[in-house]
């Protein structure tokens, strides 16, 4: 039961880590809808998009789920 608990606990950190990345490299575009490094006239819609922090959370989620089932020797079973 702990390590069921455990490994809830690393998903759902690494879920929040993958979003946290997202910001801290996209943190100049994320401050406004329009006006970022590139131009002050240039739109943001592709960072400030919400779905990207979500999609970035759920890449690194899957990449931390990868690395549980090598933990636990669960890769390449059925071979």
């Amino acid at each position: 039961m702990r390590s069921r608990k455990l490994t809830s606990l690393a998903f759902r950190y690494s879920f929040w880590d993958g979003i946290r990345q997202y910001e801290a490299k996209h943190h100049d575009y994320l401050q406004t809808q329009i006006g970022n490094p590139d131009g002050a006239d240039k739109p943001n819609k592709k960072y400030y998009d919400p779905r990207m922090a979500l999609r970035a959370g759920e890449e690194a989620m899957a990449a931390r789920l990868v690395k549980a089932a090598d933990d636990l020797l669960c890769t390449n079973v059925l071979n």
